[in-house]
């Protein structure tokens, strides 16, 4: 399942800040030793892989044929279950989500994200 939206309006978003600041304070608030463990023991306990992927703002040529879309998809790693690769590729945004098989329910989570981002979206441009 794909979903296609401007990039316009998911380039403001504060998530990239938020997860920066929270390293930036960590480091500053607490030991360097203490600050590496907290972050390794949240990254431990994190359910989902992300990836953003800025790609060109225009259209590519290749052998003398445009490109209309590149697909990016992410295995989700040892132990994430779950892995979102988001790609912007000539003013288009691609999100693809990837679950492990071995989940009970991978599909449902799968098109639950894509609904979830797409609603976000419409809550944007309103």
């Amino acid at each position: 399942m794909r979903r296609d939206v401007t990039s316009g309006h998911l380039s403001a978003s504060a998530d990239p800040v938020v997860s920066y600041g929270l390293v930036w304070w960590a480091y500053r608030l607490l030991p360097g030793s203490w600050a590496r463990g907290l972050l390794q023991r949240l990254h431990q306990r994190m359910s989902l892989q992300y990836s953003s992927l800025p790609g060109p703002t225009t259209s590519l040529l290749l052998g003398g044929y445009t490109v209309k879309h590149i697909y990016n998809v992410s295995p989700p790693r040892d132990p994430t279950p779950v892995s979102v690769t988001v790609l912007t590729y000539a003013d288009q945004v691609h999100v693809s989500v990837a679950a492990r098989r071995s989940l009970p329910s991978a599909l449902a989570i799968t098109k639950g994200i894509l609904a979830e981002f797409e609603n976000q979206v419409n809550l944007g441009q309103s």
